[in-house]
């Protein structure tokens, strides 16, 4: 479960700085003084939404032949087994309001799954595997980038898949609560872009 909370770290680091961008785009690129400062904060934005995209789909990948790769996949394959669930009972026998906190977390995190790769959200997740396998990972020469799904559908794939991790966690007697690291890269990224902003901020007050 390291790994796979090292690249979840990876994922919010990558995708809060580029929200917190995205929020202020209209000022920061008033405070870029030259042409080639915007082209370099564009780069840098591209490669902020890249590698959130690519940690993202890392977590949502396939099995790798002969590869012992971060899957959410095999987190569901585990949990869904009806033996977890029975551990699950056994283990907590004398603590029925533990069970059923265990018992509705295990459902969350197979209903989420399910809604990504069979459901009603599963073209975000066929759309990113496509960036993310002929693009991202592959330079795939007739491949070209292009997405139908909306920024708040890929924050809300993001949401759920924090969510679905600590969750995992959870399941497994490790409490964790990213939404707290997600808090200090917010106020990183906010401290980041005040710097860049100061001058155009001092000037419009």
């Amino acid at each position: 479960m390291k790994t796979y909370l090292r690249e979840t770290n990876t994922l919010i680091d990558n995708w809060e700085l580029y929200e917190e961008f995205q929020k202020n785009i209209n000022l920061i690129n008033i405070s870029l003084p030259k042409t080639t400062a915007v082209h370099s904060f564009n780069t840098i934005q591209l490669s902020l939404s890249s590698m959130a995209w690519l940690s993202l789909m890392k977590l949502w990948d396939d099995k790798i032949k002969e590869k012992n790769n971060v899957r959410l996949a095999r987190i569901y394959t585990f949990i869904k087994d009806g033996r977890f669930k029975n551990f699950i009972t056994e283990k907590y026998s004398e603590y029925p309001d533990i069970i059923k906190i265990h018992i509705n977390k295990r459902k969350k995190f197979l209903s989420l799954y399910d809604e990504y790769t069979n459901g009603t959200s599963k073209n975000i997740y066929e759309e990113l595997k496509k960036i993310r396998h002929e693009i991202l990972a592959h330079a795939q020469i007739d491949s070209v980038l292009s997405y139908l799904h909306l920024k708040d559908d890929l924050n809300k794939f993001y949401i759920d898949t924090i969510q679905m991790i600590e969750i995992a966690y959870y399941l497994f007697n490790v409490g964790i609560s990213l939404g707290e690291w997600q808090e200090r890269v917010r106020r990183n990224a906010r401290s980041l872009v005040a710097v860049m902003t100061k001058s155009e901020s001092s000037s419009l007050s």
